[in-house]
């Protein structure tokens, strides 16, 4: 009798509200509108990119084609419908990134959660199997999300020199004299100056984007489709370097004003509908590598799902790991919202229009920085000036300071930059320099470079500071100053540079020199850079 009544005791089941498919589509909404309030500026940062960046210029059309590719291939999927436990997974550590953001004011780990978080819903959703059957679609959506600025800085650099070698390389095949320094090309008269927008990267994310698409959509060997999405790297910069070339041609033949412009636009346009032709070339000459179907349109899937082909077969118990997701969601709401905006800590410091011009037996005059520079500079306040001490001794200080640093506005290595102005790097090291004054001892570390552009050379010591502390490490100096904005809410901080000749060849000389300047400056430092 007993285990009779054991027997006929039922289960736990789920609400059969939850069993239904309007209810589960419901619970998905909700997660979405949920995540979307969680990483609201994440959202917010996302769309002005897409709107306002011509490298992200197609990002408002990405989930439109997630969409369409998500349903395409889930019609085509008989895998079963069951709801999955990694999607909570995903979504955890978005949503985690998502406070990393709230705390640090820092854009790109927002950014990456947002996505990462969407992925998990879907995935808490539709379940691992289904999830697998459908990866093209998640990935795709992937190419919305903006490069972090740090590695667009590297990457617009190395498209820029790479493309301004070939095109001087053009340029001469069609015996024009043309000479290189660095991103400036010198057509004698007139100098052409390869320009980040000119880096090539409005070609290369929306082609990679576009090529990855026509990859899904090719019937091949997955060889092949690999093969047509990574073509758009060299077809990119292969293109690019004939747009520069072209422009200096035209230069040259008919002035300035033929990179300016309406010519200059269209020019644009006119070499990237000339990738998508190669792009497509190239993918009829692999249709004649293997199979017997040569037609290019056949080779392309484009056939949607038959009505009611592949209904999910939906299971019970489905929807926990989506309620898990909502649960999550709603935590993370409630603790952004608790953060809310922290006030930022802004140490005291003295401007640099008062930091003094006689320092020691050395003299200082101001050097100039055109208004091009500044803007691109975007510091908070800057330092130019050319101390000078007796005859041929010479050392510029530069120091760009940032009082708050956000994704894009942030001190760069001169590793990156100056190559683009046609210095070739010589040396490059990590040291340390040793300092005794007043019967204290200092220690700091420093880069130290030397770099050389025809017959000139020159000697350069440079460090980061970040929030109070110098580093050498670029990559270090993020590091400290993520951990600052999550910690104390401080962003602050900044480069120091200096600069010195090398006048007859005396490296040792010009260190030596170099160091003493640095050795009397460095006490005034703290009251300008806290």
């Amino acid at each position: 009798m007993l285990a009779s009544s054991a027997a006929a005791k039922p289960s736990l089941r789920l609400p059969a509200l939850f069993r239904q498919d309007a209810a589960l589509w419901v619970l998905v909404l909700i997660n979405c509108v949920l995540v979307t309030a969680a990483f609201y500026n994440s959202v917010a940062a996302t769309l002005d990119v897409w709107m306002n960046s011509p490298e992200y210029n197609y990002g408002l059309l990405v989930p439109v084609v997630v969409a369409l590719m998500l349903w395409r291939d889930l019609g085509r999927s008989a895998a079963p419908q069951t709801g999955g436990w990694w999607g909570v997974g995903l979504v955890g550590f978005g949503l985690l990134l998502g406070l990393v953001e709230a705390l640090s004011q820092t854009r790109f780990p927002g950014q990456v959660g947002l996505f990462l978080s969407f992925i998990g819903i879907y995935i808490a959703w539709q379940g691992e199997a289904r999830s697998r059957a459908t990866w093209p679609g998640l990935v795709f959506l992937l190419f919305g999300l903006p490069m972090a600025n740090g590695i667009q800085v590297i990457l617009t650099g190395a498209l820029q020199m790479a493309s301004s070698i070939g095109a001087v390389a053009l340029i001469r095949l069609v015996d024009i004299p043309v000479l290189r320094e660095g991103n400036v090309i010198d057509l004698g008269p007139i100098q052409l100056q390869v320009a980040e927008a000119c880096s090539g990267l409005r070609y290369l994310f929306p082609l990679a984007t576009f090529s990855f698409l026509c990859a899904y959509l090719y019937i091949g060997h997955p060889l092949k489709k690999a093969v047509i999405f990574l073509s758009s790297i060299p077809i990119t910069i292969a293109m690019n370097i004939v747009r520069i070339g072209v422009t200096g041609l035209l230069v040259d033949r008919f002035g300035v004003a033929a990179a300016e412009g309406f010519f200059h636009d269209f020019e644009g346009w006119i070499i990237y509908c000339a990738c998508l032709v190669i792009l497509a070339v190239e993918m009829k000459l692999l249709c004649f590598v293997g199979g017997s179907d040569r037609s290019l349109l056949r080779r392309l899937d484009l056939d949607l799902p038959a009505r009611d082909h592949g209904r999910a077969t939906i299971r019970e118990g489905q929807a926990w790991p989506s309620l898990a997701v909502a649960g999550l969601a709603l935590a993370a709401l409630l603790l952004v919202v608790g953060i809310g905006t922290r006030a930022e800590h802004a140490p005291m410091r003295s401007s640099f229009a008062l930091f003094p011009r006689e320092i020691g037996a050395w003299r200082g005059v101001e050097a100039p920085v055109d208004d091009e520079s500044l803007r691109a500079l975007n510091a908070t306040d800057h330092l130019s000036v050319n101390f000078v001490r007796n005859e041929g001794e010479l050392v510029n200080a530069w120091i760009a300071y940032y009082s708050s640093q956000y994704s894009g506005n942030a001190a760069h290595s001169p590793l990156v930059c100056m190559p683009g102005g046609g210095w070739q790097i010589e040396q490059a090291q990590e040291t340390t320099l040793t300092f005794s004054r007043d019967g204290t001892t200092t220690v700091i570390p420093a880069n130290r470079i030397i770099i050389a552009q025809g017959s000139t050379r020159q000697l350069v010591y440079y460090w980061f500071v970040e929030g109070g502390a110098i580093v050498t490490n670029e990559y270090h100096a993020k590091a400290r100053l993520f951990a600052n904005a999550v910690m104390e809410n401080r962003r602050d901080g900044a480069l120091v540079r200096f600069v010195a000749p090398i006048n007859g060849g005396d490296i040792a000389a010009v260190d030596t020199q170099m160091q003493s300047f640095i050795g009397e400056l460095l006490p005034v430092l703290p009251a300008y850079l806290p």
